[in-house]
């Protein structure tokens, strides 16, 4: 997986490099730029400060790596960059031939230095109101808003906390625990009397058992079905979670939930939603319980 990973960050990184070297090729930057300076001996020494740049700004991106430059390296850093950028969206436009087709389509037969001249003036001039403005911005909001906007969310979770409250119905626990025992009791009665009929019937008492277990499943799971088990639950509560039925009830109940979801992506994969944790974990403690047995057993 590894080797895999390494395969295809290089060939992404490739397939970048590659195109973003043909952007600036395209657009001739070096080449118009080493030509208004009167540097085109120094076109290869361009291309390969140009590929150092790339590499190294993307292994410090990567790795999350922070270099301590200072005020002065911040803002020689800042002049390059808008340098860099500056060149390349010059040089775009001179190649999709933007100004000569506005000149001609407004007719303008001098002043073509200006225009351009003006234009450079107007970008460093947004650029110089944008950034000092946004920082002050950002430390308003940071320093005062930021304030404001810690004690209204601290009022809204204040007044929904409250609202909860109040719309939440009020527990009996004494009346709760009633119930819960009328109803545990009443599934467990009826297991028992199954259990009595199966052995009159002359099954052997693990049989009996057996059989009860798959008549309370199959009582639930109807039960659920004709959404009468959740009317037990709301009026039993915990009383209703008996092992055998609430289990059961815990199956059924995200099966039918999802079935409008297909068979597959709604009951194939919602069906042990509840249920899946107590599956895992009981067959976990299970093998924990037979292991620690086994070894007790060979260490006597």
């Amino acid at each position: 997986m590894t080797v895999f990973l390494a395969f295809f960050g290089l060939a992404a990184g490739a397939v970048t490099a590659a195109g973003y070297f043909a952007l600036i090729t395209s657009v001739g930057m070096i080449n118009r730029a080493a030509a208004s300076t009167g540097t085109t001996k120094s076109i290869f020494f361009y291309e390969e400060c140009l590929l150092f740049g790339v590499v190294t700004g993307n292994c410090l991106s990567m790795f999350n790596i922070s270099i301590d430059i200072g005020t002065a390296g911040i803002v020689m850093y800042g002049v390059f960059s808008g340098m860099f950028i500056g060149l390349l969206v010059v040089s775009l436009a001179e190649t999709l031939k933007a100004l000569p087709i506005f000149i001609r389509r407004v007719r303008i037969g001098s002043g073509l230095g200006i225009i351009i001249l003006m234009i450079g003036l107007g970008k460093a001039a947004g650029h110089l109101l944008f950034f000092p403005l946004l920082i002050r911005y950002t430390i308003n909001l940071t320093y005062v808003g930021g304030g404001r906007m810690i004690r209204d969310v601290e009022k809204r979770n204040k007044n929904y906390n409250a609202y909860v409250e109040q719309v939440t119905p009020k527990a009996s626990c004494l009346k709760n625990c009633i119930k819960a025992f009328i109803t545990g009791g009443a599934i467990c009665l009826f297991g028992q009397i199954l259990i009595e009929l199966f052995k009159n019937a002359g099954m052997a008492k693990d049989e009996a058992s057996l059989w009860t277990t798959i008549c309370l499943v199959l009582a639930s799971n109807i039960l659920t079905g004709l959404n009468i088990y959740p009317l037990i639950t709301t009026w039993g509560g915990a009383g209703s979670l008996v092992p055998i039925t609430g289990f059961a009830n815990s199956v059924a109940a995200p099966a039918i939930e999802y079935k409008a979801e297909g068979e597959v992506f709604g009951i194939g994969c919602k069906i042990f939603t509840i249920a899946g944790p107590v599956i895992l974990y009981g067959i976990f403690s299970s093998w924990i319980a037979g292991l620690l047995y086994l070894l007790a057993k060979l260490w006597m």
